[in-house]
């Protein structure tokens, strides 16, 4: 990657979070968000993985038709476009046209060199700092739905790289080949682990803040890191497809258990000098 692409790949990152510091509600900005309460991590973990699964694949939340148009267009490239999306962009290095592909993937190396936990890591830590300093409820609150998104994100594509054992696209060219459970990072290609990873945070971040000009860099960004993957030979295109499904229904739906989480009605018995109530939340 040349030094002019790597600066421009950098003034990438630094746009979108310089959008967040211009936003106008940066200052000591307040928010009803809320931990739960009497939850150790593993278990408000764990709950927050239930919620994931009832979110995503409950009729009644209307998500499963995301599920199906998501494993539609993966089914499509598995079968139709894999070897040929291959070939083009990872093998021949074709760009076209105006070698697109190629530039939007070089800005996504910014989260692969030097390495995606020195980019989680000063991404988290630029939110949270940030909130301590300028006293902004609303970026701590960001950075701890992107790590709860992290978390479990990571959890699931480990488990799914293991257990499918799909051939990277650097090995022999062959997408279909299996090795399942052979622990050889040779064979996790599916899903992409870097197209979760970054969609889990970057969905959480578009999620928590309306405007035009914070969702499309955050969301751009985190397809440049897709089109990377590809274009370095690293994955199939239906990899980078599912894992960057993986990461945006679970960053969604991590945002909506925690800005919906405080609309629950409750009824306690209280005792005060007056005598005996009920305390009525909801």
């Amino acid at each position: 990657m040349t030094s002019k692409m790597k600066f421009s790949g950098k003034l990438g990152i630094l746009f979108i979070l310089g959008l967040l510091f211009v936003h106008p509600t940066i200052y000591a900005q307040e928010s009803d968000f809320a931990l739960p309460q009497n939850e150790n991590l593993l278990s408000s973990l764990w709950n927050d993985a239930k919620y994931v699964g009832h979110e995503t694949f409950s009729p009644e939340h209307n998500q499963w038709w995301k599920v199906l148009t998501y494993a539609g267009f993966a089914g499509m490239l598995y079968f139709g476009s894999d070897l040929e999306v291959h070939e083009e962009y990872g093998m021949e290095k074709e760009y076209n046209p105006s070698s697109i592909p190629k530039y939007f993937g070089d800005i996504g190396n910014l989260y692969d060199n030097p390495g995606t936990l020195y980019f989680t890591a000063g991404l988290l830590g630029t939110f949270y700092g940030s909130g301590k300093v300028f006293n902004n409820d609303k970026l701590q609150e960001t950075t701890v739905l992107m790590i709860r998104s992290l978390l479990i994100t990571g959890l699931a594509t480990s488990v799914l790289k293991v257990a499918i054992g799909r051939e990277r696209p650097y090995v022999n060219g062959n997408s279909n080949e299996y090795k399942p459970f052979s622990f050889d990072p040779d064979y996790m290609s599916m899903p992409s682990g870097h197209s979760s990873s970054i969609f889990a945070m970057m969905t959480v971040i578009a999620k928590q803040y309306d405007e035009w000009y914070i969702k499309v860099p955050a969301y751009a960004f985190a397809a440049s890191v897709t089109a990377q993957r590809i274009n370095t030979d690293k994955h199939w295109s239906s990899d980078v497809l599912i894992g960057s499904t993986i990461g945006y229904l679970i960053g969604s739906a991590i945002v909506k258990r925690y800005h919906y989480k405080d609309r629950y009605f409750d009824v306690q018995p209280t005792v005060s000098s007056r005598g005996l109530g009920l305390n009525i939340q909801f």
